[in-house]
């Protein structure tokens, strides 16, 4: 027996060499390819949503803590440290700043030497 489909005659006997789709798996074929795509799309609006929300602000960011502090060098030993945290020494008007009171006292000791 043959069927018309779409200009195009098919058989409907298994025996034919060519096995023409029908239209039902057209639409089939078309309705996954949406879904695939709007799944792509629903993917890439929450990997949007997540990288704006839940990482660490980085460095240019509005977001991004300012600095409360300032590091100074020690005249001493030489390493840095946070101002805040440092050991004052008034000698001569000036205000030096140590890392610890040992620094500071080996400052005075070598400063009573010179």
């Amino acid at each position: 027996m043959v069927v018309p489909l779409g200009g195009i005659a098919a058989t409907t006997d298994n025996t034919a060499p060519f096995h023409f789709p029908n239209l039902y798996s057209r639409h089939g074929a078309v309705k996954l390819i949406l879904l695939l795509i709007i799944v792509y799309l629903a993917y890439r609006a929450a990997k949007s949503w997540v990288m704006r929300h839940l990482q660490a602000p980085g460095p240019n960011d509005s977001r991004h803590p300012s600095i409360d502090d300032v590091m100074i060098k020690d005249p001493e030993c030489g390493i840095y440290f946070p101002q805040r945290e440092g050991v004052e020494l008034k000698r001569d008007g000036e205000t030096l700043l140590f890392c610890s009171t040992a620094c500071r006292d080996g400052y005075t000791e070598k400063q009573k030497r010179d």
